[in-house]
């Protein structure tokens, strides 16, 4: 009999994220991550590892997200939570 493969499965700190409020403006915006993605000229995977803090934007692709939620891009730093 063989072995089953057990699913591997991740989950970020919070620690982790190095953008903690970019969740939340993409969700004030009411569009999905996929437009929003098509939008600054990235797939919606990416945007999602960005959100997770997988992957860091370059500074050039900070900015056009920044643009696109209508909000500085330093408030993607700040620690608190959009209400």
């Amino acid at each position: 009999m063989a072995k089953k493969k057990r699913k591997r499965i991740y989950t970020v700190s919070p620690r982790r994220r190095r953008y903690p409020n970019l969740a939340a403006y993409i969700m004030a915006t009411g569009e999905p991550q996929m437009d929003i993605a098509h939008d600054v000229g990235i797939s919606q995977g990416e945007i999602s590892k960005i959100i997770r803090g997988l992957k860091v934007p370059r500074p050039a692709l900070a900015r056009k997200l920044s643009e696109r939620c209508r909000v500085p891009i330093e408030s993607f730093f700040r620690e608190y939570v959009i209400r």
